[in-house]
């Protein structure tokens, strides 16, 4: 329910963007905003408490954000909080540099592997990942002890497996069968 609920406040902010023509600067501003709630533990636990009244949270908000970003993306984040919607202000900005990314043709792709990649083999799964999606592709890498050896990307909602684990897995059924 609450994916649900930061999908829709997330498209509302994104549908302002597109209509203000502003999809950048609204970028900026919730990258910002994540950075801070990311980079500030105090921040992201004042901001969830449910003990602490909306009114000094939508002061602290405020009195950080006024000037710095676009008054209808603060007014947004005001309506968020004033339906007590806080728990969910992450995945809502989350959400919306995903759509904004799409809409300017971008998407990220995560490649896991064992060891670090060089950059020549990221540069070419990347290459290779944009051609395959017709998309600019932002990869971000993820070392994970357990990949026996080879690589496994998930992009735009697809998983391509090149480890030899999921090579033996296969290899296994097929006997089993």
């Amino acid at each position: 329910m609450a994916e649900i609920t930061a999908r829709r406040y997330a498209k509302a902010l994104f549908e302002l963007a597109v209509e203000r023509g502003t999809i950048g600067e609204y970028e900026e501003a919730a990258n910002a905003l994540l950075g801070a709630l990311g980079r500030d533990s105090e921040l992201a636990a004042f901001i969830g408490n449910p003990q602490i009244a909306r009114q000094g949270k939508l002061a602290l908000i405020q009195d950080a954000l006024s000037g710095k970003v676009p008054d209808d993306f603060l007014g947004l984040i005001t309506v968020a909080l004033d339906k007590k919607r806080e728990g969910s202000l992450y995945a809502i900005l989350t959400m919306f540099l995903e759509m904004a990314r799409e809409h300017r043709g971008i998407t990220e792709a995560v490649v896991t592997s064992a060891v670090a990649l060089s950059e020549s083999q990221l540069s070419g799964i990347g290459a290779a990942l944009t051609k395959k999606l017709n998309k600019t592709v932002i990869i971000k890498q993820l070392i994970d002890p357990g990949v026996i050896a080879g690589f496994k990307v998930s992009v735009a909602g697809m998983l391509f497996d090149a480890t030899v684990s999921s090579r033996m897995d296969e290899l296994r059924k097929a006997l089993l069968q």
